[in-house]
Order: structure tokens, then sequence, then C-alpha cells
């Protein structure tokens, strides 16, 4: 008992205690009495066992925690809808891998709907959609603006003639329109309803690739959004214009309020250590990671110029002088 507090920096009183009020919690006792000696009994060899288990399990997942939340190599849960999928969140990730390779990027390819449950419900960090309705918990950040535009088979009527199409030549077309409740079907039933028009819907209830196949054997017409149509090769396909006619799907990035992003830290303080006093964007992927950088706790604050307006919000302060640090390095 006395080696056994010594090593645990313990009065022997203080241990025996403790070892009393754990075996009155457990309701058996521990320890064999022989002597001036102490042994584990059968209980206390079950109690050992389990709870050098316990230890480890417990040692496990604050490692498993502590990568997760590392600037160095984090992990991140995204979702996004199936339209960007094509294009834009390639693009994005090959950004992101090319930047920080040791990133873990775990993925949903969902409709817009479940995209804002996972968020609500903490099952993902952010999304990627376009969203009719808010939600106060949420935070929404626009990045970039896609029209919708009417794609046709080369083999269609329309695809062979040089002026536009009117609208009411487009109504008598079948159309072949999105799944309902997804945010694209949305915006084209508000446009439509928007001129007082109806659609000739022949096929209902398709994601992208499918609409893009059937578009292909001219079984109607379709939208798409411009972003995926010049990504594609349009072998098959041809992009027509709808006269007085606009639609545009605009993309956020959508995220909890105030929700803490740590493996963003080294991505971000990375990426933005601006030198000049102003900033534009290349890219949408680009565009994306400065909404992150200023827009999300725990991300990197930086004034052109000036480190010490740099600030990492809900962080300690030793981790912000560490970050601070590892931003002057990179700058």
């Amino acid at each position: 008992m006395t080696k056994a507090a010594d090593l645990l920096m313990l009065s022997q009183p203080a241990l025996s205690r403790s070892i009393t009020s754990l075996e009155t919690e457990l309701g058996v006792p521990l320890f064999d009495r022989r002597n001036r000696k102490i042994v584990l009994n059968r209980f206390g060899k079950t109690f050992l066992t389990e709870a050098k288990q316990i230890l480890q399990r417990w040692d496990h997942t604050r490692t498993s925690i502590s990568n997760m939340v590392d600037p160095e190599s984090g992990s991140v849960s995204i979702a996004f809808v199936h339209s960007l999928g094509i294009a834009y969140v390639p693009k994005l990730l090959k950004t992101v891998k090319e930047h920080e390779p040791k990133f873990s990027l775990s993925l949903q390819e969902v409709n817009a709907n479940a995209i804002i449950k996972s968020l609500l419900t903490n099952d993902i960090d952010f999304g990627f959609a376009t969203q009719f309705q808010t939600f106060a918990e949420l935070e929404y950040q626009q990045l970039f603006k896609d029209n919708l535009v009417l794609v046709v088979s080369i083999d269609h009527t329309f695809a062979k003639r040089d002026q536009v199409v009117t609208l009411d030549e487009l109504t008598k077309e079948p159309l072949i329109q999105y799944s309902p409740g997804t945010e694209l079907k949305k915006l084209l039933d508000a446009a439509f309803a928007d001129k007082n028009k109806s659609m000739n819907i022949a096929y209902e209830g398709l994601e992208i690739n499918s609409i893009i196949g059937m578009v292909k054997a001219n079984l109607g017409v379709a939208f798409m959004a411009e972003s995926i149509v010049d990504s594609l090769s349009m072998t098959g396909l041809k992009k027509v214009a709808v006269e007085n006619f606009k639609v545009e799907r605009p993309i956020y990035f959508i995220h909890k309020k105030n929700k803490v992003f740590f493996p963003m830290l080294r991505l971000t303080s990375s990426r933005w250590c601006w030198t000049s006093t102003t900033y534009h964007p290349v890219n949408t992927n680009e565009a994306f990671l400065r909404h992150v950088a200023r827009g999300m706790k725990g991300s990197c604050c930086y004034s052109p110029g000036r480190l010490d307006t740099f600030s990492f919000h809900g962080t300690s302060a030793l981790h912000r002088t560490h970050q601070q640090n590892r931003c002057r390095r990179m700058c």
C-alpha cells in the first residue's frame, strides 16, 4: 500500500479510502487481506482486466479525436448535391488535396433536404447546395451562381436552327424533370409559374446522369446547370438559348452557426496569408476557401500586412500563438 501510494502521489490513508469507496460502489471486495499483505481476489482480477481495457479504449478514443482535429491531418465530412459531383466538387477536392494531402475527407452525395437534415443533426461538417428554405441554426454563404440552360439532342429540331427558342415553343416539348423535392425542380417550377406557363413533363423523378442519357436519346429536352454542361463532353447534346427566360441557381456553402472546424485551421492559414491589400479569387474553389477563412470559428482571420490583427476565434491562447507562429513562417 505504501509503494502504491507513493506511485500515485497520495497518502496511504487517502489510497485506502479510495479503495474502500470503489469496493462499496461495486458491492464486492477487490482484495483479500492476508496478514500485513493484500492481494487481488477473483473480483479484483476481473476488475483490473476490464479497467485496463477501458483505459486502452480511452487512449484510443482520445487519439482518434486528436487526429480528427489535428490541423496537420484532420478529418472533414462534407455533403453535396448530385449535380455538383460532376465538375465542382472534384475540382474542389483536387485543390484541397494539393495543399493538404494528409486531410481525410468523408463525402456524401445526396439531395439538398438530406444535406440540411445532416447539418442540423451534426452528422456532417458542411454542405454544398441550393436552398429554398433557410434555417436559423445554419449559416449560408453564397459561392457562385449557376445558370440553368436548355439542352437538347443534336437530332432535335431546336439543334438544327439558328434562332432562339420561344417559351411557347418550349412548353410544347416533352421536358425531362428532376426528382420531386429537389431544389432544381423547385427553381424550374417557380420560373415557369412566374411566366404563367406550364411544363409538358414527359419524365420526372430522375437525377442528372439519367437526364443526360435521356436527352442524348432524344426522349425529351432538359434544363441543366451551365457549369455541368460546360464540363461535359457535348457529343450528342447541344445547348440552346430560350428567349426571355433566365433561371439562376445559387450555390451555397452551408454549416452550423458558431461551429468550430479545427481541421480547417492549417488549410485556412496556409491559403490566406495575403501579401496584398485586395484578393481576387481565380476560381470558385478559392472563393470557397476564402469563405472558410473569413467566416468560420476556429479559422484564420488575417488583415494583410498586420500580423498583430491575426486571430483564431474559438481556440485557446496557446493554440492561437501556435497558429500565429506558423503563419509567420509561411508568410
